[in-house]
Formats: structure tokens, C-alpha cells, sequence
């Protein structure tokens, strides 16, 4: 008898064009996998029936409930390359922070449909085919910032040479989706393209057209991943081989991130976490009778798996920075994103076959909070010069905790809330030069780095100083804050 075996699975991902609609190919990374992967296998929420009419105490039947999909990866040490379209799933939007074009003032025309701006024609894509480039507006007549700004991917290009189409999703159908992904603002605006592409980058300098560079291709590019409104789905595919050769294939269609949290201790790996939620799924399952099988198809998309060799991120060369400042005894730190995910069961009543009132027919985004909590240890506040947390040690977490965030002359006035901000920088050692090395660079708040009553930054729910009993001897500050958002970006070695 043939037994599947786990040292013979492959699993991979792709994003997906149309919701719940394999891409072509199934080939992308996590990272490097040190834990299991659970499965959004169905699960079947029956409803036992003890109505009127029963004979005794148990129960008559069961009623067919709602089919959920829910699964996670515990353990994922974060790379450099391999790990950058994970990111994005958490937040929404991967891009090249270098400019493919840049508009002269007032030359963006945008339309709720399309937009009209300078060679845009030229970052066009067939109606339907995938988006390799997006477009940024600014709210005013001022350069676009392509980390706040409203968005939208560019579609086909419309008979004007100038003009294309815009669409809030990688649908880029010509009558699919289209809009714009924030507010459409009024009066005279500027506007950027921005590659998304997902070939490997190419070229030398900032003229490299890739997001994803795997394997380490070795070009000097900025890398962002940007909150967005809606985020992205994807295809989960996993190939369960037997020793006789047969395979199982599952594909896990329509799926969206619930939540990510990145743990960084030190000396150790930097770890990530997630979990996500299915829309529908299909599989090659042998049977007798395989038209009777639900969910069964005879061609489910294989992972074309790329084996990870690249090193991870380790806590040990991290700058943690506190309103400028490096702060260098952080012992351990943790980020969570939490995407509030609703999933969407309608009701239908078309009488089309397809109608299943057990499958969820989308996943929308909620609120998405942006959570902080780590480990210091204490410094003597009387190394520290000027107010705030400017330039003093570590200790003066806990002045800015009972100041509450805010940042006036005079905290009792209470008049400015400001709160902090906090850089995280992840460098891997690429030479003896640190402007050549790799960098992952985690900034909270997200929209705009410099803190203000408008944007206010990290605000402290608790920094606790417990006195430890034996064997610890060096004091420490157990400290969690909330953050309005976050902001990714990402830097190849030269």
C-alpha cells in the first residue's frame, strides 16, 4: 500500500488577478518554513436538530451549516527576497519606489475611469492581462507620495496614446473594477507610475523594473509596501506526493491575510506568523465516481516550488529607533497586524447552478490595527540630555508613558497629541560597505514618517517594570503601544 509522505510536499503561492480565480502559475515562497502549514481544509459548521416530532432525547438530524476555510503557517524565519510578497499580503501593495514617470505640475487629468498623464499609454496592458504598473495622484497640486496617496493599477490604454485605464484591483477587465483605490480629488493634481512588476529585477540602478528579486539579483532599488483599502487575494496550492509516485494537489482559491505578527529576539532569526482565511478550494482526489466528488477537477494547479537557499534576517543587526534615536538593549520585539477580515456569505436567489448558500462569497477587509510590544532593558536616566524621547535612553519609555503622548511645553495642557515614531531596520551584511548591504525597514507610523497632531504616532497602552526575583539581576521594561499604521520598505545590495 502507497503511503503519502510529508519529506515529498511542495507548496507554493501566486497572487491572483480575479478573486477566487487561479493565476497561471502557482511558484512563489514564503521564506524558509520551519513549522508545519495548517491547511484551510472545510470545515462544516452542523447544526443538530432536536425539533418537534422526536422520539427521545437525541437528536433527529443534522442541518448542513456554513463551510469555512481557515488556515495558517506558525513559523516562517523572514528573507530578504522570499519573504517580500508575504509582507504585502499584510498590508496591501508591493511597488518600486522609483518613478517610471513623473508628472510636471497639473499634467495628471484623472476621471473616476482612467487617467491622462504624459507616456502613461506606455505602462499599459492588455484588457484582462496581469498589471505591471500602478498610478499615484496627490490630493493637491504637489508631488504624489506613493505611500498615502490615492492609487489605482493601470489597465488597457484607451484610443488617446496619453490616457489609460484605472482599476481598483488586478482585474483589468475593461468593464472590471474600475476606479480608483482612496478619494478621487478635485481641481488640478500631479501624478507617478510606479512598477509592480513581478519579474526578477534587472539592470543596475534605480532603472530596475522588478518588485521581486529571488535569489538576490544584485541591483540597488527601493522597495515599498504600502496599506491599501482593499488588499490582495491569493492561491495556495499544496502537492502531497506518495512513494509509488501519485500526488495529491489541493488549490486553496480566494484567499486573504487575517493577521501577521513578526517576532525579533535577540540572537535568534527573525520569525513571522500568519493566518488566513479560504474562499472555496479544489483538488484531484481519485475516486470511482469523481463527477460525484464535490470540488473534484481533473487539472488543479501544481506548486512549482523554488527551493529557499537565502539566510534569513537575524534581531542581532537591527537599529531600533525611537524618535531618531538607536536604541540598542531592545531584547525582544513584536509586530502584529490585524486585517479584521468579514467573510460574506449572500444570499442568492438567481437559480443559477453555481449557487451555494455553504461557500462564502467574498472576504472584506475591517479596521486594521497596527500593535508593538517588546522587552528593554532599563538604562540610568542621567545619561540623557533634552526632553521627550530625543536623545535619552531607554528609560525614558516610561516619562513619555505618564506623558500620555503628548508633546507640548507643558504636558498638562494636554494640547498636542504626537505620540512617537519607531524605525525598525533589518540589515543583512553584504560587504565591508553598510550602504551595500540589504535592508528591511519596518517605519510606524506608515503614511508620513514625522510625527504630528495630524498624524500622530506610537502611543504606550503600559510599560511595566516588574522587579524580577532570581537568577535575573538587570532590569527590565515590558512595554506594548498601539501605532496608526506602518509602512515596508525594502533595499538590494548594490
Amino acid at each position: 500500500m502507497a503511503r503519502y509522505r510529508a519529506d515529498l510536499i511542495e507548496t507554493a503561492w501566486e497572487v491572483e488577478n480575479i478573486y477566487g480565480t487561479a493565476p497561471t502559475a502557482v511558484n512563489k515562497g514564503f521564506g524558509l518554513l520551519t513549522g508545519g502549514i495548517t491547511l484551510p481544509d472545510p470545515r462544516y459548521e452542523w447544526e443538530p436538530f432536536y425539533g418537534i416530532g422526536v422520539d427521545d432525547r437525541n437528536l433527529l438530524t443534522y442541518v448542513q451549516g456554513r463551510q469555512v476555510f481557515e488556515g495558517s503557517f506558525p513559523s516562517i524565519y523572514l528573507c530578504h527576497d522570499n519573504s517580500r510578497l508575504l509582507l504585502e499580503q499584510s498590508l496591501g501593495l508591493i511597488f518600486n519606489n522609483s518613478a517610471a514617470i513623473a508628472a510636471a505640475s497639473g499634467n495628471a487629468v484623472p476621471t473616476a475611469i482612467q487617467i491622462g498623464l504624459s507616456g502613461v499609454g506606455g505602462k499599459s496592458v492588455t484588457a484582462g492581462a496581469d498589471p505591471t504598473h500602478i498610478v499615484v495622484i496627490s490630493q493637491t497640486n504637489t508631488a504624489p507620495d506613493p505611500f498615502k496617496d490615492t492609487w489605482a493599477y493601470i489597465g488597457a490604454q484607451t484610443t488617446n496614446a496619453n490616457t489609460a485605464r484605472v482599476h481598483h484591483s488586478r482585474n483589468t477587465l475593461a468593464t472590471a473594477d474600475i476606479g480608483w483605490q482612496g478619494k478621487l480629488p478635485s481641481g488640478t493634481v500631479q501624478g507617478a507610475v510606479y512598477s509592480i512588476s513581478r519579474a526578477p529585477a534587472t539592470g543596475t540602478g534605480t532603472s530596475a523594473a522588478g518588485v521581486e528579486a529571488p535569489d538576490a539579483v544584485n541591483v540597488t532599488t527601493n522597495i515599498g509596501i504600502r496599506e491599501t483599502l482593499k488588499q490582495n487575494s491569493f492561491t495556495l496550492a499544496s502537492k502531497i506526493s506518495a512513494d509509488n509516485g501519485q500526488s495529491f494537489i489541493t488549490n486553496f482559491l480566494g484567499c486573504k491575510m487575517g493577521g501577521l505578527t513578526l517576532t525579533m529576539e535577540e540572537g535568534r532569526p527573525v520569525t513571522a506568523s500568519m493566518d488566513f482565511t479560504a474562499q472555496d478550494m479544489n483538488h484531484n482526489m481519485p475516486d470511482g465516481a469523481v463527477a460525484n466528488v464535490l470540488k473534484y477537477t481533473a487539472s488543479p494547479k501544481a506548486p512549482a516550488m523554488v527551493t529557499v537557499t537565502e539566510q534569513p534576517y537575524f534581531f542581532s543587526r537591527a537599529n531600533i529607533k525611537f524618535g531618531g534615536t538607536i536604541f540598542a538593549k531592545i531584547r525582544r520585539l513584536t509586530l502584529t497586524i490585524s486585517n479584521a477580515l468579514d467573510p460574506r456569505y449572500y444570499v442568492t436567489q438567481s437559480g443559477a447552478a453555481a449557487d451555494n448558500r455553504q461557500i462564502l462569497s467574498e472576504i472584506l477587509e475591517g479596521r486594521r490595527t497596527v500593535s508593538v510590544s517588546g522587552s528593554i532593558d532599563m538604562d540610568d536616566t542621567a545619561a540623557g540630555t533634552g526632553a521627550g524621547m530625543t536623545d535619552g535612553p531607554d528609560i525614558k519609555m516610561l516619562q513619555y508613558l505618564f506623558n500620555q503622548g503628548f508633546t507640548d511645553t507643558d504636558v498638562r495642557d494636554q494640547a498636542i497629541l504626537a505620540g512617537i515614531s519607531l524605525e525598525i531596520e533589518l540589515r543583512r551584511n553584504a560587504s565591508t560597505t553598510a550602504a551595500s548591504d540589504d535592508t528591511m525597514t519596518f517605519t510606524l507610523p506608515g503614511k508620513d514618517t514625522a510625527v504630528s497632531a495630524s498624524n500622530p504616532g506610537l502611543v504606550f497602552n503600559s510599560a511595566r517594570f516588574a522587579i524580577p526575583g532570581p537568577n535575573q539581576v538587570h532590569q527590565n521594561i515590558e512595554f506594548d503601544a498601539i501605532a496608526r499604521g506602518m509602512r515596508i520598505g525594502i533595499r538590494d545590495s548594490a
